[in-house]
């Protein structure tokens, strides 16, 4: 049953290992990593192995497992010959991985409409749309880089579009030479810039540059070649004072968006960590009693971002108003609508999901989001065109910036990477100094923080102290003097 390998296929030959890219196992597989160095590797050493045995995929496939077993003690005799130990474990230990893959994914019988290890899912929107693009590796190994629902779909939906106007396919896309590239990005662009499209043509040349990079093709794009479009949004914006926030929040028109729209203000976070907030974070910092601050975690799997800045967590801060309305907006969910709570339950839902009735249950969407936002402004009296989601976040620097807070320390609030080597000596574990630090920020309704207020009330009390000591001294002196004149009276009348 053993077959030679020859003539294999390769898409480009400067990748030895591409053949394997023909098999959708191999991709399932690979994609699990997500360091682009690690699938290299492992490519490079399942490829190794299938030579130097001389079997493919599909004989591992129709193997038993003893046979397999048999063929890797083989490659490991015949590579100790002239390598030495450690490549040698590095060259085995991508098929054993891959056939531990293999083997799982067998037990657990996926059907059409499971995931890799069997479990159930629905297509993303992203997949339903743009799938036929999945059908190609070079377009899944890119994609599957990112998690994030609309970074994907984002993406996928800039290179639908490009292939659909220019008439190819990624793979004829990725044979062409540098020069045939260019040409047909330009024509592309130029069609987008006919239709006033300048934005649409500025994500196509980041798209194409990524998937290019991704796939390790080298393409030298001009200078005429780069997009240049005016930011018109810095030109109408408004980031909105404290008091329009509040304005903006008693006007959202229910109790949920009250809680939403104090929540981004007082915490700061993007919009995308809204729909991946859950009830487990929060809730024993509510109940039975408010804990002020509320400190949240927020990682990669909540703010995808935060990958792009190379940060593993950073924490978040709700004050005295936006807890209060939190706690609102959650016990009204409980009691109106009998919602009963898990631990992963997101706490931010539209409407349609507070009884949590419906398969595959998710926060509320960023779109829906900026809606809450924009028709609060409206209700508000200001300008929906120039305010959006993400100037709130940028109203919470402001009012932090005016607090006496080390920039650092307000930068790393802001879920930033400190600058330069302060980011080495930055100590992120030590939550009560920097919830400490954070309740000196203004954000309460009345314009002052919370430890500024107590500190004001602090040196208020020690002014009534210090008067009402002053006033028992005097108290005690008349005394003494009252003393002094009953003593000299009670002298004269006994002589």
């Amino acid at each position: 049953m053993l077959r030679i390998l020859s003539n294999i296929l390769k898409k480009d030959p400067r990748k030895i290992y591409n053949w394997l890219l023909n098999y959708d196992e191999v991709i399932d597989w690979i994609t699990k990593y997500r360091s682009k160095k690690t699938q290299k590797e492992y490519l490079l050493g399942l490829n190794k192995f299938c030579n130097t045995v001389k079997v493919d995929i599909e004989m591992l496939f129709e193997n038993t497992p003893e046979e397999n077993e048999e063929l890797i003690k083989e490659a490991e005799r015949e590579l100790s010959k002239n390598l030495k130990v450690n490549t040698v474990l590095g060259i085995i230990a991508p098929i054993n991985s891959f056939l531990r893959f293999y083997k799982k994914k067998l037990e657990k019988a996926p059907g059409e409409n499971h995931d890799t290890y069997g479990r159930f899912r629905k297509k993303s929107e992203s997949e339903k749309v743009y799938g036929w693009l999945l059908d190609y590796s070079s377009i899944r190994l890119w994609i599957d880089g990112y998690t994030n629902e609309s970074t994907r779909k984002g993406y996928l939906s800039v290179m639908h579009h490009f292939c659909k106007r220019a008439g190819i396919t990624p793979d004829k896309l990725l044979e062409m030479s540098q020069k045939e590239i260019r040409l047909i990005y330009r024509k592309i662009k130029n069609q987008y810039n006919e239709e006033r499209k300048t934005a649409s043509a500025k994500r196509l040349y980041a798209t194409l540059k990524l998937f290019f990079a991704e796939n390790e093709i080298e393409v030298n794009f001009k200078r005429r070649d780069k997009v240049r479009v005016v930011q018109k949004k810095l030109n109408v914006q408004h980031i909105p004072s404290k008091d329009e926030i509040y304005r903006i929040a008693d006007s959202s028109g229910s109790i949920r968006n009250r809680a939403l729209i104090l929540f981004l203000f007082q915490s700061g976070v993007r919009v995308n960590v809204i729909q991946n907030l859950t009830y487990g974070m929060v809730k024993d910092q509510l109940y039975p009693e408010l804990k002020v601050p509320i400190r949240l975690k927020i990682t990669p799997e909540i703010d995808s971002k935060l990958s792009l800045f190379g940060l593993g967590y950073y924490y978040a801060f709700l004050q005295d108003e936006a807890v209060e309305s939190l706690k609102a907006y959650i016990d009204w969910r409980k009691e109106a609508k009998g919602w009963l709570p898990k631990d992963d339950d997101p706490i931010f839902v539209a409407k349609d999901y507070y009884l949590n009735l419906r398969e595959g249950k998710t926060g509320i969407k960023q779109n829906n989001c900026l809606l809450i936002v924009k028709r609060a402004v409206k209700n508000a009296g200001l300008d929906s065109d120039r305010i959006w989601t993400h100037l709130i976040r940028k109203s919470f620097r402001k009012v932090l910036y005016q607090a006496p807070i080390d920039n650092d320390l307000a930068e790393a609030i802001m879920g930033h990477k400190v600058a330069g080597s302060k980011e080495n000596y930055f100590d992120r574990h030590d939550l009560n100094w920097i919830a400490f630090e954070y309740m000196k920020a203004p954000f309460s309704r009345e314009g002052v923080g919370r430890l500024n207020q107590l500190e004001k009330e602090k040196q208020k009390l020690e002014a009534q102290i210090t008067t009402q000591q002053e006033e028992i001294k005097t108290l005690k002196d008349d005394f003494n003097e009252m003393k002094e004149i009953l003593q000299d009276l009670l002298k004269k009348q006994d002589s």
